[in-house]
């Protein structure tokens, strides 16, 4: 819903038609998934992991992972931070 309230009703059935025919939901999704999976990954390679990605779970220190966990916390951080 995010991306048809951004686009545009005719914006979005442009993107997301091939050959004229829209495209089926499920084919819509994987579309947005992969296209934020490539945004978390290039916020992940921006991110330095050691200061800014660190966590306590318990009485364990860890670094984040998953780049959709670094890109969610880059994320944050670009938006509150100066």
């Amino acid at each position: 819903m995010d991306e048809f309230n951004s686009l545009g009703q005719n914006s979005f059935w442009v993107k997301w038609s091939k050959n004229g025919v829209r495209c089926h939901s499920t084919n819509i999704l994987r579309g947005l998934k992969e296209e934020r999976c490539q945004r978390n990954d290039a916020l992940a390679n921006e991110a330095d992991f050691e200061l800014q990605f660190a966590y306590k779970k318990g009485h364990k220190y860890g670094v984040c992972a998953r780049n959709s966990s670094i890109a969610r916390r880059y994320g944050m951080m670009k938006v509150v931070g100066p």
